[in-house]
């Protein structure tokens, strides 16, 4: 019996798991389904975790949900525009070094400035869009 009950207690205590790497998440805030899609697919390839919102109202309940490492934002979307989103990102004392990234149709030089000063901290034209570039400047923000 002594024997018995030796062999069941290990001799040395079992080796703690490898502490698992969280994943860095990203937010992505577009109300174009496609493009949703196609950015999704990009960030998850590249080992990202990804929320996804089709406007402002919908971006801030997810953040409050899911706290998140970095936002991809189009500017132009219904309810809550991703100037107006970006300017409230920045006022709250939660998310204010959230980074946001802005990735929009819109390619007027007065519109990349209104993204700046809502608070962006890149500004991308969909129409030079590459996946390359979103890639390279999200691993400069996280």
């Amino acid at each position: 019996m002594r024997e018995i009950i030796r062999a069941e207690v290990p001799l040395r205590p079992a080796a703690a798991p490898a502490a698992e790497v969280r994943k860095r998440s990203v937010l992505l805030v577009d109300d174009s389904l496609t493009t949703r899609a196609l950015e999704k697919n990009i960030l998850e390839a590249a080992g990202y975790e990804v929320a996804v919102a089709t406007d402002g109202v919908e971006a801030l309940q997810v953040l409050a949900k899911e706290p998140c490492d970095l936002a991809i934002v189009d500017l132009q979307m219904p309810r809550m525009d991703g100037f107006e989103l970006t300017r409230r990102i920045r006022a709250s004392a939660e998310y204010r070094d959230l980074p946001v990234v802005v990735v929009t149709s819109l390619d007027a030089e007065r519109d990349m400035v209104r993204g700046l000063e809502a608070g962006a901290d890149a500004y991308i034209r969909k129409s030079h869009f590459d996946q390359r570039e979103l890639l390279s400047v999200i691993e400069q923000f996280i």
